[in-house]
């Protein structure tokens, strides 16, 4: 990474990874892994900083164009290449001692692109089904994320003068509207496709267009974080497979469960859900109530950065200290409701206020019952659309 594209900046989601697949899952150690150092351990030199002109330290790995990927280690703890504190946050390797890291999208160049690229241990035969895992952790330093990055797979090397996006397809992609965001965990990333025959070299980053990405913007970004996309990869694994099967293809899977807009992008005026009512005096969830409860749930598990407040409220007969113990109750019994359907308790913030906040006129019978309700509240947003 150029010092010139370099401001630094520092900001929880993992994406669960379903340990579902086209088929069964295969033993590592049953097929051989066609990539030369797929983790980033082999090196000719330990590197003192990130790559500002070519890079030159790992063995087998060369940048295809003139954008500049980087090499990070812990042999150059302190520096801007470090492991796990480096220029562009804070990670640890998912195995030994070292990643790399590329630009996937730059704010200010939308076309600026850095790849990777390596010859393989042998040509793909045609028709051979190959299968590519690989893991991607989205770097702190980065104030945008987004859906582009890919595997191509060529008869030669790769390598342009200019640093902008290669007019290539890629076999193996992450699948559109997943936006790579993790920045506390490795990812799994993983599908399989057929080779024409000849293929020897494989190149990584993001082959799209600018306008067919996804990108959004933080909202915990510090003011000095950078514009870019960036993120670490580790421990790329492609290997024959004898059919689709064989290969964990979790991508599929992904593809499955991604939503339009993406689950970051979701807004208030997204995420708007009926109060949930009581019965006079009671704490108790209705038959509606579980209906309703079983949506606000289904949506929380599709998107995972939603954290919600969980507001118990009364109507106005009884005393002040009775109506906020029922009021409480009354919250404690929807989060518990939507914890037993799958919703992490650190999402659910808990409120009450006894009849102090009436939504309906408590001199009628039908305003009191809209008053003996749990109402929910939006309280935070991790990403919104970028303007390009």
């Amino acid at each position: 990474m150029h010092w010139s594209h370099l401001r630094l900046g520092r900001g929880w989601l993992s994406f669960a990874l379903m340990f579902m697949a086209c088929g069964v899952f295969h033993l590592r150690n049953s097929a051989q892994n066609l990539v030369h150092n797929a983790g980033f351990e082999e090196m000719n030199w330990c590197p003192n900083d990130f790559t500002q002109t070519e890079l030159k330290t790992l063995k087998h790995w060369k940048q295809s164009n003139s954008g500049t990927p980087d090499h990070f280690d812990v042999c150059a703890a302190g520096t801007g290449a470090g492991v796990p504190m480096n220029a562009f946050g804070q990670q640890a390797p998912l195995e030994g001692d070292a990643y790399s890291g590329i630009v996937l999208y730059a704010a200010s160049k939308p076309e600026y692109r850095e790849y990777l690229h390596a010859e393989l241990k042998r040509p793909l035969d045609e028709g051979e089904w190959i299968c590519v895992e690989w893991w991607v952790c989205a770097a702190d330093a980065g104030r945008l994320i987004t859906d582009g990055l890919g595997f191509h797979f060529g008869v030669n090397p790769i390598r342009e003068v200019g640093e902008g996006r290669l007019s290539l397809d890629a076999q193996v992609e992450n699948p559109l509207l997943n936006l790579m965001s993790d920045r506390w965990s490795w990812t799994k990333l993983s599908d399989v496709f057929q080779s024409s025959g000849g293929e020897s070299f494989i190149t990584v980053g993001n082959f799209r267009a600018p306008d067919e990405l996804q990108v959004l913007e933080r909202q915990d970004a510090p003011d000095d974080a950078s514009g870019w996309a960036y993120v670490y990869l580790d421990d790329i694994y492609v290997h024959s497979v004898s059919s689709p099967e064989d290969c964990s293809c979790l991508n599929r899977t992904i593809e499955s469960e991604v939503t339009d807009p993406p689950w970051q992008v979701y807004q208030r005026e997204h995420v708007r859900w009926d109060a949930v009512l009581f019965d006079f005096d009671s704490a108790e969830l209705t038959e509606n109530a579980y209906e309703q409860l079983e949506g606000v749930a289904a949506e929380m598990r599709a998107n995972r950065f939603l954290v919600i407040e969980v507001n118990g409220h009364t109507d106005f007969i009884g005393t002040q200290a009775y109506n906020l113990m029922l009021s409480e109750r009354r919250a404690q019994t929807v989060m518990e409701s939507l914890r037993e359907r799958g919703v992490d308790p650190a999402r659910l913030k808990l409120a009450w206020h006894g009849s102090q906040i009436p939504a309906a006129d408590n001199d009628t019978e039908s305003g009191r019952q809209q008053n003996r309700r749990v109402e929910f509240e939006l309280l935070e947003h991790a990403f919104l659309p970028k303007n390009r």
